[in-house]
């Protein structure tokens, strides 16, 4: 039951992996039509496939020696071999129950033999096989089942490259789904936001939001790169300065002002200003989150009652001189004084009303502590009606019960000693709602004085939607920081000037070079001189505005790595959405090593021989057309050896093919050691080799003597298993300038070595 369990779950999974591969009906791949064919040369088979296995057929994705697509799955050989663990054989199906009346050995192709092995995801689920078939029965030793091996495993890179290549579309479009995110937060808050460089003390600002931006109504691309001090009220600067170099210093981790920006149109704007340093564990350089809110009106209606004051003061300063002064008319007196007290009724309703429609909350209470004046904004943020809290404990309605204790004492305590050390200070803390719900505010104190006794007020702002957006930013950072740390490649931003400005975790595992090492600095630096000669082109054709891909190798602590590189300029743009400039550029560097090597194995698979390791038939047509081309520019000879094993037929005969193939192999290796190291060696075909031999002088006997040592080299005696083998060969060679075709000088050669062969072999003869 389990096994059935199994088995229906990895025909899930294999299903699923070939549905997002969407590979089934596609095109043929040079890539496995190559692996094929080798297939069929290396064992000397008819057919060889690589095959899908969808639900109901299997279908060949690459196939050697059969004309058919597709066959049903239910009658199909590699059905059997993608449910087994290791290579699935067949060597004789009329043998097989299993198979004895199957349609595909009864009928075409007439299978009798089949190795199949399983080809895995990367996952390791089996999604199909490569497999080889024979029209006869046949044995299949663990040799060959280790070559297949290979060969399945060149197969399965074919696979796991379009798996990767998935993966890395995903996380790309996850990335770009977050950054998108990040970026209507920050360009959507009401607030000013901006981001503060400390090279210099005066803070340049390196990036600002929309909201900043429109605040101040200056255009979003010339914030950039402003200093604050440029733009600050010139009263305002020096506290503002201090303030930030002591942030700078590590004094204070952050710190809160109110003070006043020159907007674009000249006038000033009452701001509050937090600003606190950037937590960013990578970065070397000390950045600075700064956040803006508009307190123009507020601050306004709290020079207005500063006014109001003093007007007030003046009028009791000159209440007193009056009264100084007419002493001797009580009825002016009198009238001056009911005068007065009605401006002054005038002026405290005014500045009663004022308060009343202040946006912050205004709360005043006694040294009892007790509720003296509640305006509409304290309602609506505390949710209690004026005429349900005035003479009531202030700290009974809005303070938490966790913190009431401590403010009763402190409160207390500055009353009594009349030490207000909050006076004048914004101070963030805990306020209690009628319902409950607890909730940030900011709050500034004033202590005035009436009738010998303290009269505290508050003004209290919500700020909760500032702690959201705030929470909101870091969460959304934080979790881009995670995405790209965990995407299996280097993920990097560089400015305009090619300074790394953000790199994921995975710089550290590709490079060999601590992530703390690699923020702020130059790609030169990171890479090298080498490296980056070579990659500074490409790089400025990013900056230019090209989004480009290119290919890169380089030598790193786990050896030599290939890279495939795709670089994407950040286009910044103004308000108006039009083009303005190249800000840097957004790099995506995937290891595509193994692909590499992949290619190199196959590349040498087609130009190499597989039994001898020589350069085949083809590599050495194209060497001697080289050559001819090459010795008729320079006015050079060079020869053409044919070498012919002698009586290579019988010994394999009479020794089997084992013995034949190692007589093969070692004859190469002599024939090879025979010869100059700049000479060029290859097997031909069967028994037969071919030489290049370069650079012979105008005159002389150089062809002579090579040909001399190449047959004292080839006079051996080798014992191949428990055989005695005397070899010899029949030499035929052919001397030419370049003026002859690669066909006719190598038709030359080998009539010169059937000649020796007619001479009764281990012979040479030369054609002129």
């Amino acid at each position: 039951m389990k096994n059935a369990e199994f088995k229906s779950t990895l025909e899930s999974q294999r299903l699923a992996i070939l549905r997002e591969l969407n590979i089934l009906d596609s095109p043929p791949s040079d890539e496995l039509d190559r692996i094929t064919r080798i297939a069929c040369q290396v064992f000397d088979i008819p057919i060889a496939l690589v095959s899908l296995i969808d639900c109901d057929r299997q279908w060949f994705k690459s196939r050697t020696g059969l004309e058919v697509p597709e066959t049903a799955r239910d009658i199909s050989f590699c059905t059997h071999a993608v449910e087994a663990d290791a290579t699935f054989v067949v060597r004789d199906a009329l043998a097989d129950a299993r198979f004895i009346k199957n349609p595909l050995v009864t009928g075409e192709p007439a299978i009798r033999f089949y190795a199949g092995r399983p080809l895995r995801s990367l996952s390791g689920v089996p999604i199909g096989t490569l497999c080889i078939i024979d029209r006869k029965s046949r044995e299949f030793s663990s040799h060959d089942e280790g070559l297949l091996d290979d060969l399945a495993t060149m197969a399965e890179h074919f696979f796991h490259s379009l798996e990767s290549h998935q993966r890395s579309e995903r996380a790309r479009h996850a990335r770009q789904r977050t950054e998108a995110l990040y970026t209507r937060i920050v360009e959507q808050a009401s607030v000013g936001i901006a981001l503060l460089s400390a090279e210099s003390a005066d803070g340049t600002w390196l990036e600002v939001n929309a909201g900043f931006a429109k605040m101040l109504g200056y255009p979003l691309d010339r914030m950039r790169g402003m200093r604050f001090e440029q733009i600050t009220y010139a009263d305002d600067l020096q506290a503002n300065l201090a303030a930030f170099e002591s942030l700078i210093a590590g004094k204070v981790h952050s710190y809160n002002l109110e003070k006043r920006f020159i907007r674009a149109d000249g006038k000033p704007l009452w701001v509050e200003v937090s600003v606190s340093r950037l937590t960013d564990s990578e970065s070397t350089e000390p950045r600075f989150v700064m956040v803006v809110s508009d307190i123009d009106a507020r601050k306004k209606t709290e020079l207005k009652l500063v006014e109001l004051g003093a007007q007030l003061e003046a009028m009791v300063i000159d209440r007193t001189s009056q009264l100084n002064n007419a002493v001797a008319s009580l009825a002016i007196e009198a009238q001056q004084r009911r005068q007065a007290e009605m401006r002054a009724s005038s002026e405290r309703e005014r500045l009663r009303a004022t308060l009343e429609n202040a946006t912050d909350a205004f709360i005043e209470a006694n040294e009892d502590g007790r509720i003296q004046m509640w305006n509409r904004s304290a309602e609506q943020t505390f949710g209690w009606r004026a005429d349900e809290v005035i003479g009531k404990d202030i700290a009974e309605l809005i303070v938490p019960l966790s913190q009431r204790s401590a403010h009763q004492h402190a409160f207390t305590a500055a009353v009594a000693t009349q030490n207000w050390s909050l006076v004048g200070k914004r101070i963030e803390m805990t306020a209690q709602r009628r319902s409950g719900e607890l909730f940030p505010v900011e709050m500034t104190l004033a202590v005035t004085s009436f009738e010998g006794r303290s009269l505290v007020s508050a003004f209290i702002h919500d700020i909760s939607k500032r702690k959201q957006d705030e929470q909101t930013i870091r969460v959304a950072a934080t979790r881009l920081k995670t995405i790209t740390d965990n995407i299996p490649a280097l993920i990097g931003y560089l400015d305009d000037r090619e300074i790394y400005r953000f790199h994921n975790s995975q710089h550290e595992t590709f490079l060999g070079v601590e992530t703390t090492k690699i923020a702020n600095r130059h790609v030169r630096h990171i890479f090298g001189n080498a490296l980056y000669s070579r990659a500074q082109p490409y790089i400025q054709q990013a900056l230019s505005g090209d989004e480009i891909s290119f290919e890169f190798q380089s030598s790193q602590q786990r050896g030599s790595r290939w890279f495939s590189i795709h670089l994407v300029p950040d286009r910044q743009h103004d308000s108006d959405g039009a083009q303005d400039r190249i800000a840097g550029a957004y790099m995506l560097a995937t290891d595509i090593t193994d692909r590499k090597r992949g290619e190199h194995r196959l590349r040498h698979a087609a130009t190499h021989d597989f039994l001898t390791g020589l350069p085949n038939r083809r590599a050495f047509v194209a060497r001697l057309d080289e050559v001819i081309i090459r010795a008729r520019a320079e006015g050079t000879k060079f020869a053409v050896i044919f070498i012919d094993l002698d009586d290579f037929k019988q010994i394999n005969d009479r020794c089997g093919h084992d013995v034949g193939d190692a007589l093969l192999r070692e004859f190469a290796k002599l024939a090879r050691d025979g010869f100059r190291t700049t000479d060029f060696v290859a097997r031909l075909a069967g028994d037969e080799f071919v030489a290049v031999v370069e650079d012979l002088p105008a005159s002389g006997n150089e062809p002579e003597s090579i040909l001399q040592r190449l047959r004292e080299k080839l006079d051996a005696d080798l014992v191949l298993g428990e055989q005695l083998i005397r070899i010899s060969a029949s030499i035929g060679a052919a001397v030419s300038d370049g003026t002859t075709d690669s066909t006719s000088l190598l038709r030359r050669a080998d009539q010169a070595m059937y000649r020796a062969k007619q001479q009764g072999k281990n012979q040479t003869i030369i054609s002129q």
